[in-house]
């Protein structure tokens, strides 16, 4: 298994909901799927998952993803104008996480989620 000092770099990734580029000003960065990267680096637990992706979170945790089972802990900031924070909290809820939440005050509309789990499961498989 690679260390953190090794994938430290992969913690940037790009997200699209659908389609396989992020855009940027003068060009566009491939978007890495992340349960690839756990095969490909052997990751056996993702201690710490922050997100802050400006709306598009629901969209990343709305279909199954193997690599959630490796998920530790979430920070995230949620946006409610993009989409349904229950929703979000039960599907979290339903993968063993306990959940708190806080609001924001930078910006007014979003709200601080803190997700934890006890454990983890198996590694994603090849």
């Amino acid at each position: 298994p690679q260390t953190y000092a090794t994938i430290a770099g992969l913690a940037l990734l790009g997200f699209a909901g659908s389609g396989g580029l992020f855009g940027g000003n003068d060009d566009s960065r491939r978007v890495v799927d992340l349960d690839a990267i756990v095969r490909q680096h052997g990751v056996r637990e993702i201690a710490l998952l922050k997100v802050d992706i400006e709306g598009s979170e629901f969209a990343l945790f709305e279909a199954p993803q193997a690599w959630l089972r490796l998920v530790r802990r979430i920070a995230m900031e949620v946006h409610p104008p993009y989409g349904d924070v229950d929703a979000l909290c039960a599907r979290l809820r339903g993968e063993g996480f306990s959940l708190r939440l806080r609001p924001s005050s930078t910006p007014a509309s979003a709200v601080y989620l803190y997700a934890e789990r006890a454990s983890v499961t198996a590694a994603v498989a090849a």
